[in-house]
């Protein structure tokens, strides 16, 4: 179910219980190859844009779901710990993003909040060992194998390099 909620616009809520590794619907999307506010990134070049019940799933550092992909257009969030009926369902936007469209200030309310949401790549580029985590728990294959050859990348560079060489666009 949709409903708005206040001053992060609409979010979809639970209408039944879900035990962590349940998935909790499925989408199919529209492959694009440009990041929109409503993407979901599966690869280099190819982002899902997903309609209905999937598309309002709120960002948080402290999610219940994470999303897993089957093929390049079709997703599900899967749940990744119980969640109640009128929950509000959420996954951590940077794990499924490298750079995203619509960048904006959290208000999640975790204790682990980043305040700011931009995807992987700025995470990666300002809090390493938090990006190291999402990618090993709950980061789409794609963000797992970019996250792989920015650490690769990093080793390589000699250490008087500067770091922003560490992530690039």
């Amino acid at each position: 179910m949709v409903e708005d909620a206040g001053l992060v616009g609409l979010a979809t809520i639970a209408v039944a219980a879900f035990e962590a590794g349940d998935t909790i619907l499925t989408a199919v999307g529209v492959a694009l190859p440009e990041p929109t506010m409503y993407t979901i990134q599966y690869d280099e070049g190819t982002h899902v844009e997903v309609d209905g019940p999937m598309r309002h799933l709120a960002h948080s550092r402290a999610p219940n779901a994470r999303i897993v992909f089957g093929t390049a257009a079709r997703v599900r969030p899967v749940a990744t710990r119980a969640i109640a009926p009128r929950d509000r369902l959420s996954f951590d936007y940077c794990a499924t993003e490298w750079d995203m469209a619509a960048k904006f200030d959290c208000c999640c309310g975790a204790p682990t909040c980043r305040g700011a949401v931009g995807g992987f790549r700025h995470l990666a580029a300002t809090s390493p060992h938090l990006a190291a985590a999402l990618a090993a728990s709950a980061a789409s294959p794609y963000i797992v194998r970019r996250a792989a050859a920015v650490e690769l990348q990093s080793d390589a560079v000699p250490a008087s390099a500067p770091s922003a060489a560490a992530v690039p666009a």
